[in-house]
């Protein structure tokens, strides 16, 4: 085997064009024990003091992202250098319009299923319908060789051939020999100066000298004011998670991935010679072995609002910077700056403990996933996830999430936003979304599909961070919402009506509230069975027993007010079927009734839950 094959040329576009971050190609990563998933420093405080290495010479200088849209000098002793984030070769598209009959307001898709369905050339074809302000469309993408498209109970997906391996994955078959997937089979050849198992995947060694090398990065970021006014001074965090390459020229030397406090330990050469690079990326590998599970990308995009379905640009890319290892010494702390770009390591933050919370909890991964953040653009959807297949370089994603970085707002501080957005996809990788997407407002009932959907991403969002409350920055503006005690930073909290039966139109913050309040019930004093609910069999199969059907509508104005309501008469669930799963669960009748208030509120019969 040649030496780093299956990184094909990315190796050298990350070396070439130092000022670019390069597409990963997929390569298998190396598993590592798993333990407890550990919580991003809390952005409600502090946050630690990192000291920055000093007297190590300066970080390499290159352009990098800004509130102003300017380029970036490089960074002062012992910061790490900040890259535009534009990758080599062509960037991938958000997923191809597939072939459908005439679409419609009722049925935007005609037809074609939300959950997918297989074509003869062993694609998918799906109807996606984003969360946020989007509208649905159909995407399509193929199997690779080594898959086959099934259709299971979430609907239609690739499934690795039985007694296959997934392709590019690479092992040491023993200390001299080494093996890739090709096309489904192992391929052994022999390392004869030794196989390097790393977390991008095992490669043969050139017995080249090396020595380690050690660091600790920090990055800048900021929580609210006390008084929730604005966004506070600027705190020190630990990164987490990040995957560290040590390039020698062209050559992969050797690759992990920062600890809980940030650190790090890699192979490079001995000695460090000029050109060698220490690379820091948000992109995390997978424990199968395989590739990779998510990643923090720039689009190659302008400023302004753009287009969630329209293409990501020539040239997208992992957000990365780099540390030169022969002026900033072994042992050093680095920070990444507000001004280099330490808001996409926030959001990548998160991503990281969502999706280690989300597999330790159902004990397998969610849909791979990369989020998208640009500094100065926005989306037509605002902040947003969708089920739709995205790719960098050879690195394919099953699902995308989208995040504004608009000066006025700097919303990536938001950890309650970040969060809500993920809520989103562990409904999408582990129950069934009601796609009822669409433009809602705060405080304004929606209907129940929509109200499930969002009310869920919210609640997830309060039970992952720990807190009732919900806060962000928009259009220069700050404002919160408090789910333990129904309030809001301004207006009324509006209560369903008795009289108005399950399947009322309900503020998706009543849902929200729901969520929390259950799960903080002292007979349930846990997020476990929220999550236990979400993918019990009561909310995973239709027809789902409440008689709620999936509605379309457009919006007349900025108070989304409905137009054109229509009844597309496709079963899904909603928050009456979500208190069934928890009785059903075993969640007593008087924890839900304490919180749902039926006399007077929301008349859901706890002592007759619809189980299956």
């Amino acid at each position: 085997m040649e030496r780093s094959k299956s990184w094909g040329g990315v190796v050298r576009g990350v070396l070439c064009t130092l000022t670019a971050a390069a597409a990963l190609s997929a390569c298998g990563s190396s598993a590592s024990d798993k333990s407890e998933p550990s919580k991003p420093s809390d952005n409600g405080g502090g946050g630690s003091t990192s000291a920055k290495a000093g007297g190590s010479g300066e970080a390499d200088p290159s352009s990098g992202a800004s509130n102003d849209g300017g380029t970036q000098e490089g960074g002062t002793a012992g910061e790490a250098g900040a890259h535009s984030n534009t990758a080599p070769g062509e960037g991938g598209a958000a997923g191809e319009a597939g072939a459908a009959g005439a679409a419609s307001l009722i049925d935007p898709c005609a037809g074609i299923p939300e959950g997918g369905e297989c074509l003869a050339d062993n694609s998918i074809r799906a109807c996606v319908v984003p969360t946020g302000n989007g509208t649905p469309t159909v995407v399509t993408r193929k199997c690779d060789a080594s898959s086959l498209c099934a259709v299971g109970a979430g609907g239609a997906s690739c499934v690795p051939k039985p007694g296959k391996c997934i392709t590019d994955a690479t092992r040491c078959t023993t200390a001299t020999s080494t093996g890739e997937c090709v096309a489904g089979s192992w391929v052994d050849s022999p390392c004869p100066t030794g196989c390097r198992a790393t977390a991008v995947g095992a490669f043969c060694t050139d017995g080249a000298a090396t020595k380690t090398y050690t660091g600790t990065l920090d990055y800048q970021g900021r929580a609210p004011k006390l008084d929730y006014t604005d966004w506070g001074d600027v705190n020190d965090y630990s990164a987490a998670g990040l995957l560290v390459l040590s390039m020698h020229g062209d050559t992969l030397v050797d690759a992990s991935v920062t600890d809980d406090n940030g650190a790090f330990s890699v192979k490079t050469g001995n000695p460090v010679q000029t050109g060698d690079r220490i690379v820091l990326l948000l992109v995390h590998p997978n424990d199968a072995a395989t590739g990779f599970a998510f990643t923090v990308a720039q689009p190659d995009l302008p400023d302004g609002i753009q287009s969630v379905f329209a293409t990501q640009g020539d040239s997208p890319g992992i957000w990365q910077w780099s540390i030169d290892p022969s002026t900033t010494a072994s042992g050093s702390t680095v920070e990444i700056t507000e001004d280099l770009g330490s808001g996409a390591i926030r959001i990548y933050e998160y991503l990281r403990y969502a999706y280690d919370v989300a597999e330790a909890h159902y004990g397998h991964p969610g849909l791979t996933l990369v989020a998208w953040l640009r500094y100065n653009t926005g989306w037509n959807c605002g902040s947003c996830f969708a089920a739709v297949p995205a790719s960098l370089g050879s690195l394919s994603f099953d699902s995308q999430a989208f995040f504004p970085a608009l000066a006025q707002n700097t919303s990536f501080w938001s950890d309650p936003v970040t969060a809500h957005e993920l809520g989103h996809w562990v409904m999408q990788s582990f129950g069934v979304m009601p796609n009822e997407g669409g433009q809602h407002c705060v405080g304004v009932p929606t209907l129940p599909g929509q109200a499930w959907a969002e009310g869920w991403a919210t609640g997830f969002s309060s039970l992952a961070r720990g807190e009732s409350l919900f806060y962000d920055k928009q259009e220069g503006t700050m404002f919160w919402i408090d789910l333990a005690s129904r309030a809001y930073s301004s207006g009324d909290w509006l209560s369903p009506t008795p009289s108005k039966g399950l399947l009322q139109d309900m503020d998706e913050n009543e849902v929200a509230s729901m969520i929390w309040r259950i799960a903080s019930q002292p007979t349930v004093n846990s997020a476990d069975p929220m999550l236990d609910a979400l993918a019990s069999t009561r909310l995973l199969s239709a027809p789902f027993a409440r008689g709620y059907s999936r509605h379309t509508w457009g919006i007349s104005d900025e108070f989304c007010d409905r137009v054109d309501v229509k009844d597309t008469g496709q079963s899904v669930p909603m928050v009456a079927d979500f208190l069934d799963a928890l009785r059903c669960g075993g969640v007593s009748s008087a924890a839900i009734d304490a919180v749902v208030n039926p006399a007077t509120s929301y008349p859901y019969p706890s002592a007759t839950p619809l189980c299956k």
